[in-house]
């Protein structure tokens, strides 16, 4: 995707969430396979967002939401990647104009994302917590609430 090839990417990125979520990889799999399920939906609404695809984004973040439901606990080491999926399918409420719904699903999220970002390996934390704490504030102007997105700005700034 960072190469801007957002239609070669999603065919691939479409094959392996559903690899990813097929049931033989359901149960002890899950551990192995639990941030290749993350990412690979999180990376396929990425590319159909890119393509102008809203409609079919949301699917996508909502499988992996529902694939890691009850197994990415609070405190797990890869629970930021959840988070970042959460604020994806908020941004995909943004675009379809639920301001309201965005925010309320993207705050939480990003405000967690900060009390995490610590544990993040120091890659990840400085491309992914920028990226959410920005749909944030994005979130909170398309609600009017602005001194939220200044918050979020400011909180955006200290992670760049």
């Amino acid at each position: 995707l960072d190469g801007g090839k957002p239609a070669e990417a999603e065919p691939l990125f479409r094959e392996a969430a559903a690899m990813l979520l097929r049931p033989e990889n359901e149960g002890a799999a899950w551990g192995a396979k639990r941030t290749d399920t993350l990412i690979s939906h999180a990376l396929l609404a990425s590319s159909l967002e890119k393509l102008g695809r809203i409609e079919e984004a949301e699917a996508p973040l909502l499988a992996c939401m529902a694939a890691a439901e009850g197994k990415v606990p609070a405190g797990d080491r890869y629970e930021w990647i959840l988070l970042l999926c959460r604020s994806a399918l908020g941004e995909v409420r943004l675009k379809k104009g639920d301001a309201a719904g965005a925010a309320a699903m993207i705050n939480p999220a990003a405000a967690r994302m900060v009390e995490v970002a610590p544990q993040m390996g120091p890659k990840s934390r400085a491309m992914y917590v920028p990226v959410v704490l920005d749909r944030a504030a994005r979130a909170a102007e398309a609600a009017g609430d602005a001194g939220k997105a200044a918050e979020w700005r400011a909180a955006t700034a200290q992670f760049k």
